[in-house]
């Protein structure tokens, strides 16, 4: 259940603005490079992370998302994300939001606001992808990496996943970011 006290929303949108940093530092000529999804180019990389932001506008605002057009220009992407990004704050900008219901494409029902917790890491997780892809800053926002690792190995234990989106734990350096802590406990 959503916890409004503990409201996801400042999270999602330092998550998501940061991932923007990134889209706006990728090259390009970066877009045909592999990233560490595996089979993902860059392009198809930047492809999941605008359809995410435009998804969680839908869900939020109870719409369905617009898909990305297969014809971005290739140095289209970056304004491609802010556009999808500057919708994020007016349709959650009601608390009210948190406690609506939303039907998700892979989980059904659910809260909104527990919705957009668990996009925290989807979002800080893709910045990392693409960061490390693209040889840029692979750490984001530190305090929010940090709750959204300790929601992750709450709600996606190490042990028994059955679903592909999350791999074995990688192991990682244990002076490692919370960002790279997070990759890794997603199977990065």
């Amino acid at each position: 259940m959503a916890d409004v006290a503990n409201d996801p929303r400042p999270d999602l949108f330092a998550a998501a603005d940061w991932l923007g940093e990134v889209v706006r530092g990728t090259k390009p000529g970066q877009l045909g490079d592999p990233t560490p999804c595996e089979g993902w180019t860059v392009r198809d990389l930047l492809t999941h992370c605008v359809q995410v932001v435009r998804m969680t506008v839908g869900l939020a605002g109870g719409q369905a998302a617009e898909p990305v057009s297969d014809d971005v220009p290739a140095d289209g992407w970056a304004a491609l994300y802010d556009a999808a990004n500057a919708g994020l704050r007016p349709v959650l900008a009601d608390p009210a939001v948190l406690t609506r219901t939303v039907t998700t494409p892979h989980r059904g029902e659910m809260l909104c606001g527990d919705f957009l917790t668990r996009f925290i890491s989807e979002f800080l997780v893709h910045g990392w992808d693409l960061a490390t892809a693209t040889g840029q800053p692979a750490e984001g926002p530190l305090d929010v990496a940090e709750r959204a690792l300790a929601r992750a190995q709450e709600t996606h234990p190490a042990q028994g996943r059955q679903t592909p989106a999350f791999a074995d734990v990688v192991e990682v350096a244990t002076d490692a970011g919370p960002t790279r802590r997070l990759a890794g406990w997603m199977g990065r």
